[in-house]
């Protein structure tokens, strides 16, 4: 991973993007990484995972999630072993599983009677939906397939992510994403 990160920062360098950018012109930078990255990707065939990767993060902030998820299925036929792709998949597919519904029971949960680890979670499902409400509003509204469906594809990209070599942290994390799906599918 860290030669991965200097070697995508000298790649954006040598087009001209400074990480000082970043901060300057941040939506102009956006603008330029995407159009390096989408150049790279379409140019070269011989790509290297962070290409996908970085440009991946991209298309997923702005909520474009068609184009994530075929960029995702991309990277992924060509990298099979590389997590992020199907992580990437998983989360395209379980934000749009649940979209809808973790709305609703937002909406009309009483959060005083609960645990306080569940209002802690519900705290942050609050905050991501305010911070990311383009993201959230594409998961809504997407049609890539239904949330039933969603729900079996982010389990498969889930599961497929576990195959990969990933640290205990992140093996942890998407063995949660699991559970909460199959808890859901239970109790349906």
């Amino acid at each position: 991973m860290q030669s991965e990160l200097a070697e995508s920062d000298a790649f954006f360098e040598s087009h001209g993007i400074s990480k000082e950018m970043t901060t300057q012109d941040p939506e102009g930078t956006r603008q330029r990484f995407r159009q390096y990255l989408e150049e790279c990707v379409n140019q070269n065939p011989f790509n290297k995972v962070w290409v996908y990767h970085l440009l991946a993060m991209l298309y997923y902030a702005e909520g474009k999630l068609e184009e994530t998820a075929a960029l995702c299925s991309r990277a992924a036929s060509e990298h099979p072993t590389d997590p992020r792709a199907w992580y990437y998949l998983g989360t395209i597919y379980y934000g749009i599983s649940q979209a809808t519904e973790t709305s609703k029971v937002l909406d009309s949960a009483d959060v005083q009677d609960f645990p306080s680890e569940i209002r802690e979670r519900i705290r942050r499902i609050h905050h991501f939906q305010k911070e990311n409400q383009q993201l959230v509003q594409a998961f809504r509204e997407s049609k890539l397939t239904s949330p039933e469906e969603a729900t079996k594809l982010a389990l498969k990209y889930f599961r497929k992510t576990l195959v990969c070599n990933i640290s205990n942290e992140d093996k942890s994390r998407v063995q949660t994403h699991i559970r909460i799906i199959e808890a859901r599918q239970s109790s349906l």
